[in-house]
């Protein structure tokens, strides 16, 4: 089963199409869209960030995550 932990994962690892689809499963299971949203998008971005700001990411990885994140909002 599908987790929002799981979904900031994916955010964080820039994997959009199954972001998207997991974003999907979260709102057909009942999760509530704005801890979808908060816990698992927009978390899974600041992971990325934090991991810039460490030096451990690079521009593409922000630009992928910014792609993965919008992949998913327009269903939330």
């Amino acid at each position: 089963m599908a987790t929002i932990t799981d979904l900031r994962q994916l955010v964080s690892a820039t994997k959009a199409q199954e972001a998207a689809e997991m974003t999907r499963q979260l709102l057909a299971a009942g999760h509530d869209p704005m801890a979808v949203l908060e816990q698992g998008v927009m978390d899974g971005l600041s992971d990325v960030g934090d991991r810039f700001a460490a030096r451990k990411a690079i521009v593409l990885d922000l630009v992928r995550a910014g792609v993965t994140a919008k992949a998913c909002i327009p269903m939330i």
